[in-house]
């Protein structure tokens, strides 16, 4: 009972401060009945949670994971001064931020028995050059790039690569998958449907950025600390948004295409610009009695389109359809003023002003 209190405690503070448990991981606790035989610390700094290795006390450089280990939890090597790391054959699970902030770690081999990563391990690891994973592996493969950790079940980005492109094959950004790189400006696959949390926390230089139309959503604190992100465009398809997204980030301008992205930057009381676009082939016209032109519709949005049509007067000038961008403008037999209003699904209108003589 008292676990569970806790878990609900911080959970419901999220938002309210800079620090939380791990969204979508379970978070450790002692339990009241744990003996110290189960969290013993061996001669050679690994602290032990029976087969899970949980901290690292020692100070070699080169660092040689036992062969009884079967996982690597949370923060269990966090900011340790290794350059290197063995992980056995035998492990079979790595939790998100294993090596956290690991500054000199440079060159880590992922062996083929694991099965399970939960997001990031290495995030702050900007100076590991050689991220390997063994062909043999079932579960995990790096691009051609390498230096990256793919998901073979659903091409979910886990571990990002700040010096190459994003793999055109990745169907999500995972958890903390690039926090705290030095990445400067990145651009996302057409294909990737998600941002998951913390995806790009951290990322101090990040000054550019651009999601595809196809993104559905963004996970809590993608964006946290990116204080140099000035811009960034939220596409139409956007339709998810976690409270928190760009936490500490002041100066930021959304870019919204939908009324979700204009409520949520009103909401969270961010800068936005309407970037929705609607242009006709003209803003007026002079038509004699019973004449007509063709209005047409263009420069519209990804997913955008005409819902309607209308005319303020129907005793001077009338709209008839020809497809959904081109409209046919009749002049009545009576002199006077019409407007044209052109309404599209984004919400977003324009107005041709039709005058007849």
């Amino acid at each position: 009972m008292k676990k569970k209190v806790l878990a609900i405690l911080l959970a419901s503070c999220l938002c309210l401060s800079g620090v939380g448990p791990v969204a979508g991981h379970e978070s450790v606790w002692a339990d009241d009945n744990n003996t110290s035989a189960n969290n013993e610390t061996d001669e050679n700094g690994f602290k032990w949670r029976d087969d899970t290795i949980t901290d690292y006390k020692g100070n070699d450089k080169n660092v040689v994971i036992p062969a009884k280990a079967k996982a690597i939890g949370e923060f269990a090597f966090s900011d340790c001064e290794m350059e290197s790391v063995t992980i056995p054959e035998g492990v079979t699970s790595i939790s998100v931020y294993a090596f956290r902030n690991c500054k000199n770690l440079t060159n880590v081999t992922i062996p083929k028995s694991v099965k399970e990563i939960d997001g990031n391990p290495f995030d702050g690891c900007n100076a590991l050059t050689s991220l390997k994973i063994d062909p043999e592996n079932q579960y995990f493969y790096s691009s051609k790039g390498g230096n990256d950790i793919i998901s073979k079940a659903d091409n979910t980005l886990i571990t990002g690569n700040a010096k190459i492109d994003i793999p055109s094959n990745i169907t999500a950004i995972g958890y903390a998958a690039f926090s705290k790189s030095e990445i400067t400006s990145i651009k996302i696959p057409k294909g990737v449907k998600s941002i998951g949390n913390f995806a790009f926390s951290s990322c101090y230089e990040l000054s550019d950025i651009e999601i595809p139309e196809g993104v559905t959503s963004i996970g809590l604190r993608a964006f946290m600390d990116c204080k140099k992100l000035k811009k960034i465009t939220i596409p139409q398809s956007v339709t998810k948004i976690v409270e928190c997204a760009f936490e500490s980030v002041p100066y930021v301008v959304l870019g919204v295409r939908s009324d979700y992205a204009k409520d949520y930057a009103i909401k969270n009381m961010l800068w936005y610009k309407d970037l929705r676009s609607i242009k006709l082939s003209a803003k007026s016209k002079t038509l004699a009695k019973k004449k007509s032109f063709d209005l047409t519709v263009s420069k519209l949005q990804a997913g955008d389109n005409v819902v309607s049509v209308t005319t303020s007067n129907k005793n001077i000038a009338t709209v008839k359809m020809f497809n959904n961008k081109k409209y046919r403008i009749t002049a009545k037999n009576k002199k006077g003023t019409a407007k044209i209003t052109v309404k599209l699904k984004s919400g977003k209108t324009a107005v041709c002003t039709v005058n007849v003589k």
